[in-house]
């Protein structure tokens, strides 16, 4: 169930998760992604980075682990940029037939990506 928790999104996502009767995932790639970030200071988190599992849990997000054949798995069409946390979560998006929900630039028109 998402609680109150979900405020703090960014509000084309928090508005996805709102209205929909979805599932929604997390990887540990995008937890490390989320805790580097954050410790650039270049995002800022609800809680701390090592509470993200817990954030996770208490706002219905499933935890999905990084498998040997999302690592493996070329993603198709192959996205323009070079950061391997990109290509990873595409890759587990195109696995599991997901749909990666992203604000980022260099993401946001992949066929992989969820469109509004």
């Amino acid at each position: 169930m998402i609680d109150s928790n979900v405020r703090s999104l960014p509000a084309p996502i928090r508005d996805l998760v709102e209205t929909s009767a979805d599932i929604f995932f997390a990887t540990a790639a995008s937890l490390w992604e989320m805790a580097i970030k954050t410790r650039q200071g270049k995002l800022k988190l609800p809680c701390k980075a090592e509470s993200l599992p817990v954030w996770c849990a208490n706002t219905g997000v499933v935890l999905l682990p990084i498998s040997p054949t999302h690592a493996t798995t070329p993603v198709d069409p192959w996205p323009q940029t070079n950061d391997p946390f990109d290509r990873i979560l595409l890759s587990v998006c195109q696995v599991e037939n997901l749909r990666l929900v992203t604000l980022d630039r260099a993401l946001i028109d992949h066929p992989l990506a969820w469109r509004a």
